[in-house]
């Protein structure tokens, strides 16, 4: 599960509506860190075209400021959209009250950024709970590559060391064929490699990732992986 929720933060549009910035970290850098996909708006305006063009599945709004009127903001939102989480930032305990029931997780300023963190993850729960995730899981074959992670529709496909290694190293070269040798190198190490393993290692990532033609072999030459782990077909090499 906790592979899962790291996807997914990975993965989300999050939507941040950025208030008075807060003098313990900055919510936006830890965003950027976790989140690949994150839009940034000042202006409610802004970010309600920003929710109906991106559709967000996560939206972080701090309504302690003075700049705009966050919990207006938010019950016209649920109006129309029922299916996003929503982390909410605040100065007192008073602003979260009206906002019952309408969001998923709420922070008191000031608070650490393990905290922040957490709500982030309870965010992403809520959406793997509810069904209401958008993104192609969206892709039917995902590798993570910074958790060396491989998922079929979004489940977890279990790999050995070896295979993990194998596709990791294709993963980072997908736009060249991989030597022998060097699947020799990175994969066996200080052992020596039989082609008859080799092959047998393919095979099986193959069969465990239900695609026969993700991995190619070139003859005398090596692999490539001709089915981005995004689930578009990379171009052969020249």
């Amino acid at each position: 599960m906790i592979d899962q929720i790291k996807m997914i933060l990975r993965n989300v549009n999050l939507l941040y509506i950025e208030g008075e910035s807060d003098k313990q970290f900055s919510v936006r850098t830890l965003l950027q860190l976790l989140c690949e996909n994150v839009y940034i708006t000042h202006d409610l305006t802004d970010a309600m075209q920003q929710c109906n063009r991106i559709k967000p599945e996560i939206v972080v709004i701090d309504v302690g400021t003075s700049e705009f009127d966050g919990v207006a903001f938010i019950k016209t939102l649920r109006e129309s959209n029922r299916a996003c989480a929503l982390l909410v930032l605040s100065n007192t305990l008073l602003e979260l009250a009206a906002l019952k029931g309408l969001v998923q997780q709420t922070l008191v300023k000031p608070f650490e950024s393990a905290a922040f963190v957490s709500g982030l993850q309870a965010c992403a729960e809520h959406l793997v709970e509810h069904e209401y995730l958008n993104f192609p899981f969206r892709k039917p074959l995902y590798f993570d590559d910074v958790f060396g992670v491989l998922y079929l529709n979004g489940e977890h496909v279990h790999l050995t060391p070896k295979e993990k290694k194998l596709i990791k190293l294709l993963y980072k070269n997908r736009h060249r064929t991989v030597t022998y040798s060097e699947i020799e190198n990175y994969v066996w190490e200080d052992q020596s490699m039989s082609m008859g393993s080799l092959k047998s290692i393919v095979n099986k990532i193959r069969t465990k990732a239900g695609y026969s033609n993700m991995i190619r072999n070139y003859s005398n030459e090596g692999y490539k992986l001709t089915m981005d782990v995004t689930g578009e077909t990379l171009k052969e090499s020249e």
